[in-house]
């Protein structure tokens, strides 16, 4: 025969809050200890009240306002870092420099701001403008007035036509010469519209 196995600890009840010992809860592997969170007085007698088609009350158990909830959950965190205190420490230490990891992490992802007219991206747009000076300012132009220039070939500036040199018409003129230093002059008064100008009869001065 094989010997029932007996095991030693303790354990609250759900429904009715007392510590009773491990042995006087069924098992069940869902749980953590192995153990129904039900004490087997409560199991029972719920299973009879759920056949005999009643609502299971727990009459012997007194139920916890809010502060003795807080101050039952803070006792129990305090037994458990008494018992577990370098598992805590341990805890928080990685905590910690997983915390100091992110925040490195993050300050080295920020890049220091150069100042004006440094740094890689001055240099990318300074040689975009060198290359492309013409085109840039044709785009702010067309962004200014809110249309595009369209392409037109610049027409080709017609050929200087030859001067053809006439004879002086001031040679003409019976006044000739009308005053001292005209004969140095190249200037033609008499196309240019000189008021004073008589032309002559004949070219023998007669």
């Amino acid at each position: 025969m094989t010997k029932a196995v007996v095991i030693t600890g303790t354990k609250v009840c759900r429904k009715c809050g007392r510590e009773l010992s491990i042995n006087d809860f069924y098992l069940n592997k869902g749980t953590k200890d192995g153990h129904r969170n039900v004490c087997k007085r409560c199991y029972t007698e719920y299973n009879l009240f759920k056949r005999a088609g009643k609502v299971y009350k727990v009459k012997h158990r007194k139920p916890l306002s809010i502060d003795e909830k807080r101050e039952k959950r803070n006792e129990y965190m305090r037994k458990y870092r008494d018992a577990n205190r370098d598992k805590v420490r341990e805890i928080s230490r990685r905590s910690i420099a997983k915390k100091r990891a992110a925040a490195e992490e993050e300050k080295a992802k920020k890049k220091k701001r150069l100042p004006n007219g440094q740094g890689p991206r001055h240099d990318y747009h300074a040689k975009q403008w060198r290359e492309r000076k013409d085109e840039l300012k044709l785009r702010t132009i067309e962004r200014q007035l809110g249309h595009k220039i369209e392409d037109r070939e610049t027409p080709a500036k017609a050929a200087p036509q030859p001067v053809i040199k006439q004879p002086r018409l001031c040679l003409q003129c019976r006044n000739w010469p009308c005053f001292d230093g005209i004969e140095i002059l190249e200037s033609d008064f008499a196309r240019e519209g000189c008021h004073g100008f008589r032309k002559r009869e004949n070219n023998n001065g007669n």
